[in-house]
């Protein structure tokens, strides 16, 4: 897996490859992946791509991706949203 192809595809808005790269980190259970997914996680405006890597993060089981679960539970732009899988 390589974060830069994630990178290159979350920025150039290639949804669908983006979520091909996150699921493939949960089938690999590739914690290298971890912190780049947790700053996105954060930063997307995008539900479904939001979705797609709290899932894998929960998959992961890394302690590292606990708070900014939190964070984005507490984060007014999830409202709505919070709990949900809706695309």
């Amino acid at each position: 897996m390589n974060k830069m192809r994630l990178e290159e595809a979350i920025e150039s808005g290639d949804l669908k490859e983006a979520i091909m790269i996150i699921e493939g980190v949960g089938e690999k259970l590739d914690h290298s992946f971890t912190p780049i997914l947790s700053r996105y996680l954060a930063t997307t405006d995008s539900i479904l791509l939001r979705n797609v890597i709290a899932i894998t993060l929960a998959d992961l089981g890394d302690s590292g991706a606990v708070l900014p679960l939190i964070d984005l539970l507490r984060n007014p732009k999830t409202k709505g949203n919070r709990g949900t899988l809706d695309k």
